[in-house]
């Protein structure tokens, strides 16, 4: 099994771990979220199921990556931080790459290799170039140059896409990205991911009308 195929089953192991809906966090975590996004699932009187879809899938990514659980650490890095015995040696090795290199950006994209689900991106927040194994985004066709907003991590020595949410721009790199746009969340959030899910699923968001949802995978 691959890096990016073992690490998806990593993270879907966290999201078990943490997956109690009767638990106090998730009632506080997804109040949160519903103030700093706006998700205008929860505003439109009969929000389509894909919006309703995008909507909790935004939401995990958040409570599992970014999201203080304990007030101090993500269920990403709480997970990292088990005890040996609890969890095989090499997920815990994956994982805690993983909590220690991830983040969400977007990523100008490059020369596609579809066999093997690689791209060559260039992240416009950092301006690292790299190689990422993003079966998604290598696959589409319709997905050529243009912004790809995705979560990334190094493990094992190569950089893969670890989160669930994907929004491609059609835009040329040139254009201005969200990074050049002040928002009224900025100093509230700290978090690009959060504020491109207002821009884009929030019901002022500046591309809720142009957004278009598809299902990946």
């Amino acid at each position: 099994m691959s890096t990016y195929d073992l690490v998806q089953e990593d993270v879907a192991d966290v999201f078990e771990r943490w997956a109690d809906r009767d638990a106090p966090y998730f009632e506080t975590s997804r109040l949160l979220f519903e103030y700093l996004v706006m998700p205008a699932a929860e505003y439109l009187e009969s929000p389509p199921e894909s919006l309703l879809e995008q909507t909790s899938l935004a939401y995990t990514e958040w409570l599992l990556f970014e999201y203080p659980i304990d007030g101090l650490h993500t269920p990403i890095e709480l997970y990292a931080r088990m005890p040996s015995g609890m969890v095989s040696e090499s997920r815990a090795g994956r994982i805690e790459q993983v909590a220690r290199t991830q983040r969400f950006s977007q990523f100008a994209l490059g020369e596609k290799n579809p066999r093997e689900g690689t791209v060559r991106v260039r992240d416009v927040n950092t301006g690292d170039e790299l190689e990422l194994c993003c079966p998604d985004a290598a696959t589409r066709h319709r997905w050529k140059r243009g912004l790809l907003g995705t979560r990334i991590a190094l493990v094992n020595g190569s950089w893969v896409s670890v989160g669930g949410v994907k929004f491609y721009d059609r835009a040329p790199d040139a254009d201005p990205s969200l990074r050049d746009r002040p928002t009224d969340i900025d100093c509230v959030t700290g978090s690009f991911y959060l504020d491109l899910l207002r821009e884009t699923i929030g019901i002022d968001g500046a591309y809720f009308d142009s957004l278009n949802l598809v299902r990946l995978g």
